[in-house]
């Protein structure tokens, strides 16, 4: 088969981690609104709040264009809409380590025919979309 003919449920599947990664990513960034600890807080904060991922499209990864640097396959999960786009952030990876960029693209998991995650990161520059 394919990657422009994924069966529906496949594409569900993809939908579902995508929705799933960004829930924990915003699970995260909440936990770290709060510095005072209490009774209502957790005394465990979460280390990481990204899981860098390279989405693939025609069975091939997407790339974005990073402005005057050149282009990458690395991004956050942002968010997601009407289970089908989801905002990415652009991420570079340079010896061993994440860096969150400002640049943001909306990508239609309609073409989305593979999703591929990475060990978490902490991403300090990233806002919950």
């Amino acid at each position: 088969m394919a990657c422009n003919e994924v069966e529906s449920y496949r594409k569900n599947y993809i939908v579902d981690a995508v929705k799933s990664i960004d829930r924990m990513q915003k699970e995260t960034v909440l936990d770290r609104l709060s510095d005072c600890i209490t009774c209502e807080t957790s005394l465990i904060t979460r280390a990481y709040n990204t899981v860098p991922v390279i989405l693939y499209c025609r069975c091939e990864p997407f790339e974005a264009q990073i402005l005057g640097t050149g282009t990458t396959n690395i991004f956050r999960i942002e968010c997601i809409r009407e289970d089908r786009f989801v905002t990415l952030r652009l991420l570079t990876y340079e010896n061993g380590t994440y860096t969150c960029t400002d640049q943001t693209v909306i990508f239609d998991l309609e073409c989305c025919c593979g999703l591929e995650c990475f060990e978490p990161t902490n991403c300090n520059q990233c806002s919950a979309g």
